[in-house]
């Protein structure tokens, strides 16, 4: 006969077996790992969060880019680039090639190209990119000569 338990962190019980010890132990570790990870993503998500907002409060924009680059639109076949975002300790060259192999699978329009440039960024170059004053971006060289003046000797 089944025994019908509660499980605290799926809600409702769910006509579970009771498990031996380990594997309730086991079950307990990696929820509470869960809720580790969970809290952390919380607070990292809200810490930059905060930082864009103040940037934002203290320029109108929010952003480093004139208005003929926001107003283009996003690809319909647009995706989360799948590469790794950019933190000050790979190589700017390398990371910027890989950039541009990718965004050239979806367009060649360098405004898409540099609206799309911050996804690829966090921790320093993050900061550095939000902190950029407005209409400094027109295009996508001027976006890659002030990244790579910042970045080029890290």
């Amino acid at each position: 006969m089944r025994q019908q338990i509660v499980d605290p962190t799926h809600g409702v019980g769910r006509g579970l077996q009771r498990q031996s010890p380990q594997r309730t132990e086991h079950t307990q570790n990696q929820n509470q790992e869960r809720a580790v990870i969970a809290r952390t993503l919380t607070y990292q998500s809200s810490k930059l969060h905060t930082e864009c907002t103040i940037i934002i409060e203290d320029d109108p924009k929010g952003h480093p880019f004139t208005n003929e680059i926001m107003e283009v639109q996003f690809p319909p076949n647009w995706e989360e680039l799948s590469i790794d975002r950019y933190n000050i300790t790979t190589y700017t060259d390398e990371h910027i090639d890989v950039y541009k192999t990718h965004m050239s699978l979806y367009t060649s329009d360098k405004s898409v190209w540099c609206r799309a440039f911050p996804t690829i960024l966090k921790g320093g170059a993050l900061n550095w990119f939000i902190r950029l004053p407005s209409d400094l971006v027109d295009n996508f060289k001027t976006l890659l000569s002030n990244f790579d003046t910042q970045f080029a000797t890290s």
